[in-house]
């Protein structure tokens, strides 16, 4: 995760509202098992983007499953 947060800081640096990016950078924080910071990275996904499908679905799938970000 340190190097995928790494890479990513430097990417967002040059594009700080690609909700992709934040996506992402939320999704390995999500994988490794950090809720919050994965959360932290979702909310400016949208904030950037409020409709961005991707950050949407991933919320609601784990909803759908009963867990909250």
């Amino acid at each position: 995760v340190a190097e995928a947060d790494y890479i990513y800081e430097l990417l967002l640096s040059r594009n700080k509202h690609h909700p992709g990016l934040y996506y992402n950078l939320g999704y390995c924080y999500l994988k490794s098992g950090d809720q919050t910071k994965a959360l932290r990275y979702f909310r400016r996904s949208l904030e950037n983007c409020v409709n961005y499908q991707p950050t949407l679905d991933i919320i609601e799938k784990y909803r759908t499953k009963g867990q909250e970000l």
